[in-house]
């Protein structure tokens, strides 16, 4: 068989792989998620964005993230304001989740299409919208698809950096670690790993002027963690205030190690026997990656040849690095904190492909990237239409009681849905940081309320873990009945029990409360 031919069908095996990215785009862009669902983390930021800036700033040096993101998001609800232009909160943060995408693909369809060809714009898109489930990240109200835009061009200018150490490429690859810094904490692994490969790079490239090339690196580093200094003492508060709050149950095992290192494809981390068909064929790509790399390897320019080894080395080393150090220091870490990296190993693995000449390699790697493509693209979408289905419910019980009449409980959730049931009689299991208004009333007994409106439907909005039935004993006078759930924050209807007769039994087995 000729596997020549191949080559006369690079671009238009590219140009496939990248429309498929963009249908996956317009798919989320028009998916109902985007206006109805939102998980536990999502509430935070709701939260923040419907603050003023002085109270959503006390929320956000409280939080375990750093601020840039959250700034961004703030800094586009007041464009909106002063454009007088109303937009729902919960589309907003959607939608600036989608725009890292949408950024990603100009400038896979620029500047890596002219470097690199179609091949490798296409195997890039491909890989980080339609792999791991990485889809559904760019729609979800959080920091991580901002991750993933800041750490991509960071990447693209050390590939810079590599190919001529031009002042521009120095001035880009540092204002972006910069960004990385105040985006998200994991990034720091990477950086790291980034930087101390290019003092590999110094010391075995001969052609380099080794002192000029330590002193640029160093004063990109310096400048780095000058520019970060302003943030560190709220840091160390976050850190601190982690270290005092979580509790470390998390374990490091070796099926967790291998869920974390063949994430690049399948986010699933269940034990690895349950998915053992699709990890086989996640470690034969990444073999073949491997082996393609070296065995090609004389066919590439240096700086080429370092960037795609620099990319495979910051993916296996931060999740290495990362899953030893948080899950010991802090708690279990999860997957999608490792969407940026897996981000660079899809542009490494892209570039790679585009350069080889074993055309049986590249027709393998292309049927497995395709095949592991179409499974994640239909987790994907079954994630999607199960979120919906609990997001559009939700929606339905809030316009259903969202009545003058009904009494609303919040227990640390009045932030973010106070603003979606404003119209009913309010009250709050305990006081905020933050918007302290007239609105709700704080009382801490469930009993009291319940028994000053006996002739009104009582709410309750709360965050419950181990909910299996949809009858919840709250304690000993009340029980609830799920109405809605999304992620751990449950709506129910709270009833308040008949008195019991002296004489009667009542079994009290292990039951939900707040």
């Amino acid at each position: 068989m000729n596997f020549d031919i191949l080559e006369d069908y690079r671009n238009h095996i590219g140009k496939i792989l990248f429309a498929i990215s963009i249908i996956i785009l317009a798919y989320l862009f028009l998916n109902p998620a985007m206006g109805c669902y939102f998980n536990i983390d999502e509430q935070f930021t709701l939260a923040i964005l419907n603050l003023p800036f002085n109270q959503a700033w006390k929320l956000i040096i409280n939080d375990v993230h750093p601020p840039l993101y959250y700034l961004i998001l703030m800094a586009f609800k007041g464009l909106f304001n002063t454009l007088h232009v109303s937009i729902d909160m919960l589309y907003l943060t959607k939608l600036l989740s989608l725009l890292p995408l949408v950024l990603l693909m100009l400038i896979s369809c620029t500047k890596i299409r002219r470097e690199y060809g179609w091949l490798a714009c296409g195997v890039f898109m491909f890989g980080i919208t339609a792999m791991n489930n990485i889809g559904e990240i760019f729609i979800i109200g959080r920091m991580y698809s901002w991750s993933v835009l800041f750490m991509v061009i960071a990447f693209i200018a050390y590939m810079g950096v590599l190919k001529s150490s031009s002042v521009k490429s120095w001035v880009l690859l540092t204002v972006f670690t910069i960004l990385c810094m105040y985006t998200h904490y994991i990034l720091v692994f990477p950086l790291f790993i980034m930087y101390l490969a290019y003092f590999m790079y110094i010391s075995y490239n001969d052609k380099l002027d080794k002192k000029s090339e330590k002193r640029k690196v160093i004063a990109s580093m310096v400048v780095s963690i000058l520019c970060y200094i302003p943030w560190i003492f709220t840091l160390i508060r976050q850190v601190s205030a982690i270290n005092r709050t979580y509790i470390h149950t998390a374990k490091l095992s070796g099926d967790v190690l291998v869920n974390y290192l063949t994430c690049f494809v399948l986010q699933d981390t269940r034990q690895l026997l349950d998915l053992v068909f699709w990890k086989f064929l996640v470690f034969v790509l990444l073999i073949l990656i491997i082996v393609a790399f070296i065995t090609e390897i004389k066919n590439f320019k240096n700086h080429e040849a370092f960037a795609i080894f620099s990319g495979i080395n910051i993916y296996i080393f931060t999740i290495l690095l990362a899953s030893f150090f948080v899950t010991f220091m802090f708690k279990g870490i999860t997957v999608r904190y490792f969407v940026a990296v897996i981000a660079v190993l899809w542009l490494a693995i892209a570039i790679l492909l585009s350069k080889i000449k074993n055309y049986k390699i590249l027709l393998v790697a292309l049927i497995l990237i395709l095949a592991l493509g179409v499974h994640g693209i239909n987790t994907t979408v079954k994630d999607i239409n199960y979120h919906n289905q609990l997001g559009i419910e939700q929606k339905d019980v809030i316009v259903d009681i969202n009545k003058p009449d009904n009494i609303v409980i919040y227990n640390g959730t009045y932030n973010t849905y106070h603003f979606l049931l404003n119209n009913t009689e309010e009250y709050s299991l305990r006081d905020y940081t933050g918007d302290n208004g007239p609105s709700y009333i704080v009382e801490e007994d469930l009993d009291a309320i319940m028994d000053d409106h006996p002739d009104m439907n009582v709410y309750l909005v709360s965050v419950l873990y181990n909910v299996k039935d949809n009858d919840v004993k709250i304690n000993d006078n009340i029980t609830a009945t799920k109405l809605s759930q999304q992620g751990r924050t449950y709506i129910m209807k709270l009833n308040k029990k008949a008195p019991a007769d002296e004489n009667s039994t009542e079994n009290t087995g292990e039951n939900e409360t707040i």
